[in-house]
Parts: structure tokens; sequence; C-alpha cells
């Protein structure tokens, strides 16, 4: 193995490596070790128990397969409580910070509202001195 390293980057290879080996070993063969064998003594003990029924099989079964989905329940629960908590604080909070922005929100709104109505009476004055020229002279020709 020394003779296929090359270069000084071979050795962090190789040791990056062995790290990537004993982690996998530890994430995923130890795992999945532990429960063949956790499904292999509760299958000697079912059977050994004198319980070797269909309808214990299928208890088992039912609650080796409830167990993943009540953990993720609480799970989601304890992040629903998190975000509870989390929001309840960040409301207790917010309306102090959040005055001098609001004073200056109301101020920017008013400036709003006073240009638009400059400019829509830029638009309106013109077209309605129009519409009063117009029923003026109508109404002298009815005349």
């Amino acid at each position: 193995m020394a003779s296929d390293m090359h270069g000084p980057w071979e050795y962090e290879r190789a040791a990056a490596r062995g790290a990537y080996r004993r982690t996998s070993v530890w994430w995923i063969e130890v795992p999945l070790v532990l429960g063949v064998v956790a499904l292999i003594v509760g299958a000697v003990l079912l059977a050994r128990g004198g319980v070797g029924s269909s309808s214990a099989w299928a208890d088992a079964a039912l609650s080796a397969l409830l167990l993943p989905a009540l953990l993720l329940g609480v799970l989601a629960l304890v992040v629903l409580v998190a975000l509870v908590y989390l929001m309840a604080r960040l409301l207790r909070w917010l309306p102090g910070r959040s005055a001098p922005a609001a004073s200056w929100l109301v101020r920017l709104s008013g400036g709003v509202h006073r240009g638009s109505d400059v400019l829509a009476g830029v638009m309106i004055r013109p077209l309605a001195a129009g519409a009063a020229l117009e029923a003026a002279l109508r109404g002298r020709r009815r005349r």
C-alpha cells in the first residue's frame, strides 16, 4: 500500500478513508446488526413462550410499525410546542422593538397618500375642466 501512495495528499486520503470506514461501521453496520439481533431475540421469545399464533405475531408487527410513527408524532409535537413558545417570546419582544419602524411607516403612508392625491389631482383636474366646458357648451346649444 505504501507503494501506491505517490504524494503527501495520498496519506490524507488514506486517513480520511479510514475515518469514513470507522464512521460507517458505527452508523450503518452496528445498528443493522443490533436490529437483526433484536428481531431474532423477539422471535425466539415469542416462539419459546408458547405464543406462536398468528395473532401474537400480528400484535408484535403492529407494535413494531406503530413505534416509529409514535416517535415521529412526539417529535412533531415537541417542534410545535417549541414554535409556539418562540412565537410567544417574539410577540412579547416585537412591539417594543418595532415602534420606531411603525412610526416611520405611518409617516411614509401619510406621504404616499399626499403624493397620490397630488398625482390624482394633476390627472383629474384637466379632465374635470374639459367635462365642465363640454357640459356648458351643450347647455348653450339647447337654449
